[in-house]
This record gives C-alpha cells, sequence and structure tokens, in this order.
C-alpha cells in the first residue's frame, strides 16, 4: 500500500527518489532537489554532488522548462553559488518557532496574492493544476486508500520537514473548496498514519489563506515536534491565554465540518491542521487584506500554527505573535 511506511522507510524512500530525479536534467526536478536537500545537513551532504554534477549540466544545455522554472534557474544561476546556500535554520523566539529557508522566496505566488472574491472559484484546466503532463517527474507515490486514490508530489519549495503534497482523486479536476467527504477521509488517514509514522501531520490552505493552486489538495509534513499551536497554555486547549488567531479544535469529524463549512460558506479564509487525532481550523484574514505585514510569504498554515519562515534571519526586531495576531478577523 503506498503510504505504509516507518519512519526509516519513508526518509529512505524520500532520499532516493530525490537521487533519481536528478538524472532526468530538468529544470523543474533540479530546483526541486535542491530546495528539498536544504531541509537537513545529512540530506544536503548526500546530494551535495549529484546536484552540483546536475548544475553543471543544466548550464551548460539549458533544457527547456516551465516559465516557472526557468525564471527561477535564472534568477539562482545570476544570485549567489547554490552551493553556498545553507540548510534551514530553526530557533525558538517567544512561544514561537522561527525557521530560515533562502530557497521559500522564489516560490512562484500564482494565486496567493490574489484579491479574495470567492473561497470557491471553478477549476480551470489551463491554469497550473496537478493534472500537468510535465509533473509526472515531480510524483513521489500514488495509490488509493479507502476508496479514493491519491497521488502524493514532493514539493518544489518545501518548508516544513519532508514536505509532500497530496492531491485527492486528482483526475477529477476538483477545485480548493473542501467537501465533507475529503475532510472526514484526511481526518481518518491521519489518525492511521500517526500510528505508523510518528509527527505525520496534514493541512489545508483555502484560497486567500495561501493557496496558490485551485485544484484540491492537501500539505503534508512529518514534524515530530510539538506545533506551538498544540501547546497547552492556548484558550483552545483549555489554557489561559489567547491564540493570536481564533481556533477552533475539534476531536470529532462532523462537528470539525460543521465548523469548516460555515466558515468556508461565509466566504471567509481559513487554514486546517490535521495533527493525531485532532483538527485545528485556524479563522484568519485574507493575504491581501494584511499589505503592511512583515511575513515576507504571508501566512499559510505553518505560519498560523505558530512557525515563520524566512530567507534568512531577519535583522529588525518585530513581534512574531503581533504579526500573525494582524491577521486575526475582527
Amino acid at each position: 500500500m503506498f503510504l505504509e511506511w516507518d519512519a526509516d522507510r519513508f526518509r529512505h524512500q524520500y532520499k532516493e527518489g530525490l537521487v533519481e530525479m536528478l538524472q532526468r536534467d530538468s529544470l523543474g526536478a533540479w530546483i526541486l532537489v535542491l530546495a528539498n536537500s536544504m531541509q537537513d545537513p545529512e540530506l544536503r551532504a548526500a546530494l551535495r554532488g549529484p546536484i552540483d554534477e546536475a548544475y553543471f549540466r543544466l548550464s551548460t544545455t539549458l533544457p527547456e522548462g516551465s516559465e516557472d522554472d526557468v525564471a527561477v534557474f535564472n534568477r539562482i544561476r545570476e544570485g549567489a553559488p547554490h552551493h553556498l546556500f545553507r540548510h534551514w535554520h530553526s530557533a525558538s523566539r517567544d512561544a514561537w518557532r522561527l525557521v530560515t529557508n533562502p530557497m521559500r522566496q522564489l516560490r512562484p505566488m500564482r494565486l496567493a496574492r490574489d484579491p479574495l472574491r470567492n473561497l470557491h472559484r471553478d477549476f480551470n484546466p489551463d491554469g497550473f493544476n496537478f493534472s500537468r503532463t510535465h509533473l509526472q517527474p515531480e510524483i513521489f507515490r500514488e495509490g488509493d486508500w479507502q476508496g479514493i486514490s491519491y497521488r502524493v508530489f514532493y514539493n518544489k519549495f518545501p518548508f516544513a520537514p519532508w514536505h509532500l503534497l497530496v492531491v485527492p482523486d486528482v483526475d477529477t479536476s476538483h477545485p480548493q473548496y473542501l467537501t465533507e467527504n475529503y475532510h472526514t477521509h484526511v481526518m481518518e488517514l491521519v489518525g492511521w498514519l500517526s500510528g505508523r509514522l510518528p509527527g505525520v501531520a496534514m493541512a489545508y490552505n483555502s484560497l486567500g489563506a495561501g493557496a496558490s493552486v485551485n485544484h484540491l489538495h492537501f500539505q503534508f509534513a512529518v514534524i515530530e515536534e510539538a506545533l506551538p499551536v498544540e501547546e497547552q497554555r492556548w484558550r483552545h486547549h483549555g489554557g489561559d491565554e489567547h491564540y493570536p488567531l481564533d481556533c477552533i479544535l475539534s476531536e470529532d469529524s462532523r462537528e470539525a465540518w460543521k465548523a469548516i463549512d460555515e466558515r468556508q460558506r461565509s466566504g471567509r479564509p481559513f487554514n486546517l491542521i490535521y495533527r493525531g487525532s485532532s483538527c485545528y481550523l485556524l479563522k484568519r484574514k485574507s493575504q491581501a487584506e494584511v499589505a503592511d505585514c512583515l511575513l515576507p510569504q504571508g501566512v499559510t498554515w505553518y505560519e498560523s500554527a505558530g512557525v515563520f519562515v524566512f530567507p534568512d534571519h531577519p535583522r529588525t526586531p518585530f513581534s512574531l505573535a503581533t504579526s500573525l495576531g494582524q491577521y486575526r478577523c475582527s
């Protein structure tokens, strides 16, 4: 079964897939492997040689690629040498976590900063979507689970550990608008996987809340330490402190869906985080409503969970809680 991993097997398959991808002499594959290698010092060391060899071949022949891939590759060629890029660095800051990741700033924003008119947009087969043939080399695994087919992609610009994209029923061309069936299925899937792969999490960004592609997909990561939003100090866990965003925590998928459905029908953006047997619904403003925020890539599910990603360590001190609080609904 395609999702039946233990931790060691999962990490081995993840690394082997990256090594194999470099043999394709593809701009997109090279960018993806470079970005993924930077999450972990051991992964970076193992992939450094193959990355450098592939870069030399690509720089010499410059094969065709998508418009996004060519633009990103040229930015890397014209900037600091890629082999000097550091692996991610994570540090605690008050109740939060700050991660430096130099590749994240190169991610194409696509729909992520579009003005929010409605959470539902019709699927556009001519727009970027996960059915595109040029994405075939980026598939990590695919198969069925409990009657739904899943295609799992490497994330070209990962920001969480072991970050993948999970697309259910890819050929149905479902837009990024959640249904109860997919919500329930993913909540059950995370509960099932949690017993096999410690730290597994799945997440959902609505349009206006970090989603850059209008094709139904979830984010997948393996995060062994507790996320800040999971700390017991917060009101949604029965603690005394208010979280910067309104958060509804549910352990029952039907109760969670009632809150999600109400939020989605209101047309207001939100992030979901599925963790163990829990579903966190984080209500927030859209990216376009917060023009003055100091967070360079805005707020996705990861920032909503209390982990903030920067291309390098911010030089000007500022409050992460205040920055996230700017997204709180009034």
